[in-house]
Formats: structure tokens, C-alpha cells, sequence
């Protein structure tokens, strides 16, 4: 199972308004068929954040896919995001897999000191920034692991973000899962050939779960009861229903005889009278 997650700023000409309009935050996540096929459902957060949820073998998965504010943000919109960030991440289930993924803007040096599960010996780095800070204290309260630090990569395939100028590349967008599942993130890399109309390059997690279809349950449809209004399947259904009760003259317990009982209405419910066709509309 691949994910992948890319959040960039753009400009996009509206013709029918005639003017240009800056579009610098925004977030999404595209499926493959089999992975919509499990999806349990999503929640647009805001203009930064947005969640999904889909079913594997093992457990349910939550994608909490973002775009953080840049290194030079006010410390009020990072203090925002943050806050907001976390609050998703405490109405995750605890059994869920967690799965963090986007551009957090953050840049992380190698050093693990006190956060040898929270971060790997792979980062690319020369020095942790701020939003590389609070990037390691959320994941650390959160029990995440920031996956790209962990796997070991020439530094073209670690680099995630290139300047318009082409100089300064710098590795932003993480992919981070539970500490407990981080066993089943088997490599975590950028790919520099893939054309995502970006100045960013595309992130790819590849995670060893299986996806498990949601299976859809269909609600029983009533007993046409309004056929006991006809005499003679009323008459029948007495028949039928009172055959069916002889077996209850000596139950062994109160549990037995409940059990035959309801199984004889239920019973007699469907040889006679059958269930309901069509809709309520229909009806």
C-alpha cells in the first residue's frame, strides 16, 4: 500500500472573473480504487487539514493529511495550526493506526537525543529549525514516528522541496505513523521524476498493510403484517403460529422457552406472510 500526499502554493487564472486569485493553502487526498473501496469516511478540517479513515485487516487507519505555516510565519499562525493540528489528533481513536502525512515546513538534523522512537538517525539537515521543533513535540506527545528519518537515502531522493531558483532544496514534507505500527512503514522517499506541478517533489510511503473492503450491511425489510387485514391469512397464520407453539407445554427453562417462542413468530412470520416489497415510497 503507497501513500502519497502533496501540498503547494499556486496561482490559477480565473477567466470568468477576469483576475488572478492566490491560492497558498489547501489540502487533499486522492485514492486508489481499492483504497476508496475501504473508506470508512473523511472530514475537510480546514484549509490546512483534512482526515480519512479507511479499514485494513489489522485495524482502521486514520490519514491526517497537512500543510503547516512556513519557517517565518508569525508565532501566532504556527501556535494556531498546531493547537488545531493536536485537537485532530486526540479524536483519533486510540486503536486506530495513525498516519501524518504533508508539508509541515520543518527541517530536521540527525540529532535523537531522548527521541530515539520519535526520530530516526537519517535527518537531512544541518540543524533542527523551529517548525522542525514543534514537529518533534507533536509527534513525540502523539506517539508518531517521523518516517523519512528512519531510512537511510542518497540526499537527491531525501531533498522534498526545490527554491524557484533551483539553488536550495531542503527536505519538508514528512510522512509520520505510530510508533507502534512503525514496523509496517517499509520506506519512505521522494521522487524527483514525477511531474506533480509543484516545487515540491512527490513523497512516497510505502506501508505494509492490507485494506479490507467496507462491507456494506442490508437492513432486513419487515413482515408484510398487513396481510393478517385478509381473514384467511390471518386464519392461517393462527394455524400455523399455534402448530408451531405445542413444543412449548414443558420448556426446560424460562431462556428455552423464550428462544421458541420468538423463533416460532419469526418463523411462522416468514411462511406465511412474507416480507415487505418495494420502498416506503413505493408503499
Amino acid at each position: 500500500m503507497d501513500w502519497a500526499g502533496a501540498s503547494h502554493d499556486r496561482w490559477s487564472n480565473c477567466s470568468l472573473l477576469r483576475e488572478a486569485r492566490p491560492h497558498t493553502h489547501g489540502v487533499s487526498l486522492i485514492l486508489f480504487s481499492c483504497a476508496a473501496q475501504a473508506l470508512v469516511g473523511w472530514r475537510p478540517v480546514n484549509k490546512r487539514i483534512i482526515t480519512a479513515r479507511v479499514y485494513t485487516r489489522h485495524a482502521k487507519v486514520t490519514i491526517v493529511q497537512v500543510y503547516a505555516p512556513t519557517e517565518v510565519a508569525s508565532e501566532e499562525e504556527k501556535d494556531i495550526f498546531y493547537t488545531q493540528l493536536q485537537g485532530v489528533l486526540e479524536e483519533i481513536p486510540s486503536y486506530d493506526i495513525k498516519l501524518l502525512i504533508g508539508d509541515f515546513n520543518a527541517k530536521l538534523d540527525s540529532d535523537r537525543r531522548g527521541l530515539h522512537t520519535t526520530v530516526g538517525p537519517h535527518g537531512s539537515a544541518s540543524s533542527t529549525t523551529d517548525n522542525g521543533e514543534r514537529l518533534l513535540m507533536l509527534t513525540s506527545t502523539n506517539g508518531l514516528s517521523i518516517g523519512n528519518t528512519f531510512f537511510k537515502h542518497k540526499q537527491i531522493h531525501k531533498m522534498t522541496w526545490v527554491s524557484p531558483d533551483g539553488n536550495t532544496q531542503n527536505e519538508l514534507d514528512c510522512i509520520c505513523t505510530s510508533t507502534r505500527w512503525r514496523s509496517s512503514l517499509v520506506d519512505v522517499r521522494s521522487h524527483r521524476g514525477a511531474d506533480v506541478g509543484s516545487d515540491h517533489y512527490l513523497v512516497v510511503g510505502k506501508i505494509r498493510l492490507k485494506l479490507k473492503k467496507v462491507q456494506t450491511v442490508r437492513p432486513k425489510r419487515p413482515y408484510a403484517v398487513d396481510k393478517l387485514k385478509n381473514d384467511v391469512i390471518s386464519k392461517s397464520y393462527c394455524e400455523e403460529l399455534s402448530k408451531k407453539l405445542e413444543v412449548l407445554q414443558h420448556p426446560s427453562s424460562i431462556e428455552e422457552q423464550w428462544g421458541w417462542f420468538s423463533r416460532a413468530i419469526s418463523e411462522t412470520a416468514v411462511a406465511v406472510l412474507g416480507r415487505r416489497r418495494g420502498s416506503n415510497k413505493e408503499r
